[in-house]
């Protein structure tokens, strides 16, 4: 499907929403699975995994956070025996949400931006410095990509556990390298919406 058989609802973004001053939901035609060199795979699955795979880890670790720290409250308060592991398994889980949560604003265009430096440039030459922002941005997340990885190695070497629970600690530290994957995925979605909206005459 080309962006140009989307709904109005879908494609109708304003110069605003493409200004991120309110997040837009993209397409899925956005994403490279709907390019036409791609013909493999089952297109509704892959389209569910695009649009909610974020939202669905986001809130499984959120509500796994909540259910162990509500436990590890009756346990001090109630039973007066603390758990030794609550505590570090909520923060890890914490640090998953977070790197994931990037990728999710991504995705929702939600990321915070200066409107004022923005305002600086003339009206015609905004959709491209935004484009540019997207691309600044997605070089960003190559580079922490990058270097988590060496990170996740250095941990692989050690083979350093964590206190309580005894987790290898490289799965804790791949989270930044597997966040802001997803992220630099998300931005490569943005970027094409944004171009496409642009050559179009959205904007």
């Amino acid at each position: 499907m080309h962006a140009s058989r989307l709904s109005g609802t879908q494609m109708g973004a304003t110069e605003n929403e493409l200004n991120t001053e309110r997040p837009v939901r993209i397409p899925v035609a956005c994403s490279i699975w709907e390019e036409p060199w791609f013909k493999g795979g089952d297109m509704k699955f892959i389209s569910l995994i695009n649009e909610h795979i974020e939202r669905i880890i986001c809130i499984f670790l959120m509500s796994g956070m909540t259910i162990i720290l509500a436990i590890q409250v009756f346990m001090r308060y109630v039973v007066g025996d603390s758990l030794s592991w609550s505590e570090e398994v909520a923060r890890y889980m914490f640090i998953w949400l977070i790197y994931i949560g990037i990728s999710y604003g991504a995705k929702m265009m939600a990321h915070i931006k200066i409107e004022a430096a923005l305002g600086v440039f003339p009206g015609p030459i905004k959709p491209y410095i935004v484009i540019l922002s997207d691309i600044l941005f997605l070089f960003f997340s190559l580079y922490v990509i990058f270097y988590s990885t060496k990170i996740v190695e250095k941990q692989l070497m050690l083979g350093q556990l964590s206190p309580a629970v005894h987790m290898p600690m490289w799965m804790i530290y791949s989270a930044p390298a597997v966040g802001f994957a997803m992220t630099s995925f998300r931005q490569c979605q943005v970027i094409i919406y944004r171009i496409r909206m642009l050559s179009e005459g959205e904007i």
